[in-house]
């Protein structure tokens, strides 16, 4: 008697040729959506992509596994990418041309693999065609993909390792699949460290999967080990000679279980809320509403998946029954990876669970989902079409359909779940649609931060001198790309390890570090002759010491200084140079440069062209975030041309540009432009609300200070108007003065109508008889000690009555007074 066919059965059917053309368009969709991502720029480089690039250049060049300086390219970082990226430019494309192309193929062809996968195990084409759109459109792969980093070759790797070991499993156990998952396995682990989850989970299925007697199993186990582990064994051998094993420091005890928990969710439920343009679908609430429906339906669907193991004795036979299905293969390497994941974060301490490291367990995810539900189909269906409740006697009767089997009477059950869940996984993939559309929108427009190969790199001041005037000689800087850059324009002789840049240590007031001491101590240990090559952007690392603080330093003599950047030589034969920033706060504090113009945050002073902010004592959070700059000329023509429709030039700062720590305390000394200025506001944003701030200064400060002190000392007379603000004339100036007034109390919004006497000297235009001057309290306004004062020139013609007040916004004024000032005068 013939076998029964897979129909007939209940099992999968093979996937014909339309699902297959699904597939691969799918996969080309995937890919395409990377390189549209990366467009004319090639991959995004990150400091990783830096170390990678530069070994498999270094690998084409002969020049073996070494890093730009120099140094041995070691354990910690995998062999993997670098070779493929050295092998695939076959001597005639650069590194970083291959790794745009790289990634795209990557994601692509995991996308392929697990759409296979599905479509030949799965019952339910629908659930076979979600996971592949799911895999094909999720914009975290696709994004991280675009990215000249190992995570696209880890993530491919281990779908197809696994993959092949599910195929083992099912498919009789032949030594092809055996010897295929075990190469993917161990490319996945070549791939990144935390790879070793892959050989692992498939080792612990193959040992433990039943069907075939325990040696068996053993056997099967200990050459799939063997493969898998040979690249890295052979690794590991090879640099065992340059590991400091005793060096590690366990930091368990400062990363909580709890804390690594809470990292992992969040990670998680950033994948359940795609990253949907604002306002989509107008209700912001509709995903994260739907994410609860689904985890509402898939919970006791994935329970009840997992209730009927692999490992249970079926009726009258003594073996255990393979786990041929591919829910459980993934399912089983996703708990292996977050195992190992969590335990490398609390040992080794990353700083945290960054969000890339979640990425390898989106598909298995997937997978795991599809395989549950179809699992509960299938049981739905044998119990219409049989009565029976096992998951095997799901043959289909004549005209018994996937629906009539889920919506016939007496299974609201089954109803309720199908609809919950196919709702719930469609609205989730589809609004993936509008998130990659986003995403490829911004990175097109060049709004997407693409790390050294965006725009900031590519037009930097600071690389573009170094293409015109290599150095020659030793090269130092805190920028790992200013070496990497400047080892493939020029070649030659680089280093940064032996003598690390000097970091900024945690500040106590009181405890200062030595700024010039410091830097000149570590000076003293580079050789005479050598080029430091400081990169003071906004993206330069965190910890290094500003521009300012090297121009004061003995011995080096200044080659070049730069918007973004500065080159130095060093040269014994240098005398120290006074500190200006020393001088500059103790002659504050001396009284040279008179009172501050704000005392807020920073106590704010004038000299000469540029603006002096001082703050004793000072700690790293009072300069951690940047600062807010918006300079307001005079004249509006005198603005450059960019910032002419906004009315202001914004030169907002990093305390990196412009300060020095002093004394436990900071100063900072930024330049002004040289045309006439109204009004300055700055200020600092922190993510503490507590210690923001943001003040207005004007330059003509002894005008107001004048004005206060006339109206304190009675010279002003009383008031014409006692409201929120007082109101005092001084011939073609109106006062208003209110004490016990600070920066956020004010409204900003001033009302002004001003009524002439003789209606011929009203603006042209002008409705209703009177000439609007509305106007904000930062254009004429100024708070000193705590008091407001607003000082407002009236025009030379004769006024009959001047209304004043101020707006809330969208309603009427909160007060309002109307002053005459002939009958004042």
């Amino acid at each position: 008697m013939p076998a029964p066919s897979s129909e007939r059965s209940g099992g999968p059917r093979p996937p014909g040729a339309g699902f297959t053309l699904f597939l691969l368009a799918a996969a080309a969709l995937g890919a395409v959506s990377v390189l549209l991502r990366q467009g004319a720029g090639g991959a995004f480089l990150g400091l990783d992509s830096l170390y990678y690039l530069d070994a498999a250049r270094n690998l084409a060049a002969g020049a073996g596994f070494t890093h730009f300086d120099g140094t041995l390219y070691t354990l910690m970082w995998p062999p993997l990418y670098p070779l493929l990226l050295a092998g695939l430019g076959l001597g005639l494309f650069d590194p970083a041309a291959v790794a745009g192309p790289l990634g795209a193929a990557a994601f692509g062809l995991a996308v392929f693999v697990v759409g296979r996968t599905l479509g030949r195990r799965l019952r339910s084409r629908f659930l076979a065609a979600w996971g592949v759109l799911s895999a094909a459109l999720a914009a975290p792969l696709a994004g991280q993909a675009a990215w000249a980093m190992t995570d696209s070759l880890l993530i491919l790797f281990s779908v197809l390792a696994l993959a092949e070991t599910e195929s083992f499993l099912a498919g009789g156990r032949r030594s092809g699949a055996l010897v295929r998952a075990a190469l993917f396995a161990g490319l996945a682990w070549a791939s990144r460290l935390v790879g070793a989850a892959v050989p692992g989970a498939a080792g612990l299925l193959l040992l433990f999967s039943g069907g075939v007697p325990f040696r068996q199993r053993l056997r099967h186990t200990a050459v799939f080990s063997v493969i898998a582990a040979a690249p890295m064994g052979l690794w590991f051998l090879r640099h065992s000679w340059f590991l400091d094993w005793t060096g590690a420091e366990s930091r368990a005890a400062h990363r909580p279980l709890s804390g690594l928990l809470g990292e992992l969710g969040r990670g998680l439920l950033d994948w359940a809320r795609p990253a949907l343009p604002e306002g989509a679908f107008g209700n912001p609430w509709l995903f994260p509403a739907l994410a609860g429906l689904a985890g509402a339906a898939l919970l006791p669907l994935a329970a009840g998946a997992l209730r009927d193991r692999p490992g249970r004795r079926r009726a009258g036979d003594g073996r255990r029954r393979a786990p041929g299905r591919p829910g459980t293969v993934f399912g089983v390497f996703a708990l292996c990876y977050l195992a190992l994941l969590l335990a490398t974060v609390a040992v080794i301490d990353l700083r945290g669970l960054p969000p890339r490291y979640l990425l390898p367990l989106f598909l298995p995810l997937v997978v795991v989902v599809a395989a549950a539900l179809d699992r509960l189909l299938a049981r739905e269906r044998g119990r219409a079409a049989t009565g029976s409740a096992g998951p095997g006697s799901g043959a289909r009767r004549p005209g018994e359909g996937l629906g009539r089997a889920l919506f016939a009477p007496g299974r609201p059950r089954a109803r309720t779940a199908a609809v919950l869940s196919g709702v719930a996984l469609c609205s989730w993939t589809a609004g993936q649609v509008p998130a990659n559309v986003e995403e490829i929108r911004r990175a097109r427009a060049g709004e997407t931060w693409r790390g050294y190969s965006g725009p900031a790199w590519v037009r930097s001041e600071l690389l573009g001198h170094l293409r015109e005037h290599p150095l020659e000689g030793p090269v130092f800087s805190n920028e790992p790309v200013i070496l990497a850059f400047h080892q493939v324009v020029v070649g030659g002789d680089f280093r940064n390890r032996g003598y690390p840049w000097p970091c900024l240590p945690t500040w106590r007031p009181g405890r200062p570090p030595p700024v010039e001491e410091r830097l000149g101590d570590w000076l003293r240990r580079v050789p005479d002759g050598s080029f430091v090559v400081s990169f003071h952007g906004r993206w330069s690392p965190p910890c290094e010491y500003g521009a300012p603080a090297l121009r004061l330093v003995p011995w080096l003599r200044p080659v070049a200084e730069l918007e973004d950047g500065a080159v130095y030589r060093v040269d014994r034969s240098l005398r120290p140079r006074p500190n200006p920033y020393r001088s500059a706060a103790a002659a504050a504090r001396a009284g040279d440069f008179g009172p501050p113009l704000v005392r807020s945050r920073f106590e704010i002073y004038h000299r000469e062209h540029s603006l002096l902010y001082l703050r004793e004592p000072c700690a790293a959070a009072d300069t951690a975030p940047d600062f807010t700059l918006q300079v307001f000329p005079a004249a509006p023509a005198d603005l450059p041309a960019a910032s002419r429709e906004q009315g202001y030039e914004d030169r907002g700062f990093s305390f990196r540009e412009h300060g020095m720590p002093l004394d436990g305390g900071c100063a900072a000394i930024v330049p002004l432009p040289p045309y006439p200025i109204a009004r300055l506001t700055t200020g600092q944003r922190p993510a503490d609300p507590a210690t923001r701030w943001q003040a207005t200064v004007r330059l003509d400060f002894d005008r107001f200070r004048s004005a206060r002190e006339r109206i304190v000392g009675g010279a002003w007379g009383e008031p014409v108007v006692r409201s929120d603000f007082d109101l005092y004339l001084d011939g073609r100036t109106l006062a208003y003065h209110r004490a016990a007034c600070g920066e956020e109390e004010v409204v900003p919004r001033f009302l002004l109508h001003l009524r002439p006497q003789d209606p011929a000297d009203l603006p042209e235009g002008a409705p209703g008889g009177f000439e609007n001057r509305d106007f904000d309290f930062g254009e004429h306004g100024m708070i000193l000690d705590g008091e407001c004062l607003v000082l407002v020139p009236l025009p030379s013609h004769e006024l009959a009555e001047v209304t004043t007040g101020q707006w809330q916004p969208g309603e009427a004024p909160f007060w309002r007074a109307v002053v005459r000032p002939d009958r004042e005068r």
